[in-house]
């Protein structure tokens, strides 16, 4: 059976919903299997033959994504029980003594930040187009500037 890797990092809102799902498997160093994949252990083709071992890849992207979480505050939390945990938003609220709008809206807001991709935020410092060294943008600032 041929190892499978997993593809690079661009983390979209779909694609960080679908990697909570599985953060306890990526922190463990296993990525889940290839969703192509038609039941054959060895398809026919061109095989890839990588310099790093298989859950290199899942490690790097759980690490990354639970660096990305950790700036959110406790607003990750209520991402991770609703997509690690499988809770609904109103279950989530109701355990919160919160209103379920406002545990939806927080949800969203964290997944939003880390979906962000390779922007300015995830760069301890960057240069912008003016050539001043700016620094990254903190999850408070992200908040403050979408209300």
């Amino acid at each position: 059976m041929r190892d499978w890797y997993p593809p690079s990092m661009s983390f979209t809102v779909g694609y960080v919903k679908w990697l909570l799902g599985f953060l306890p498997y990526l922190m463990g160093g296993f990525y889940p299997r290839d969703p192509r994949e038609t039941g054959y252990t060895d398809a026919p083709g061109k095989r890839h033959i990588s310099p790093h071992a298989p859950f290199e890849r899942a490690v790097i992207i759980g690490a990354e994504l639970m660096v990305r979480l950790g700036r959110c505050g406790t607003d990750s939390l209520l991402a991770q029980a609703c997509y690690t945990d499988g809770k609904t938003d109103k279950e989530i609220a109701k355990q919160h003594h919160v209103d379920q709008d406002d545990v939806s809206w927080r949800i969203n807001r964290a997944i939003r930040y880390c979906a962000s991709g390779p922007v300015r935020r995830w760069h301890s410092s960057y240069i912008d187009r003016h050539d001043h060294v700016c620094r990254p943008q903190t999850y408070r600032e992200f908040c403050e500037e979408r209300k």
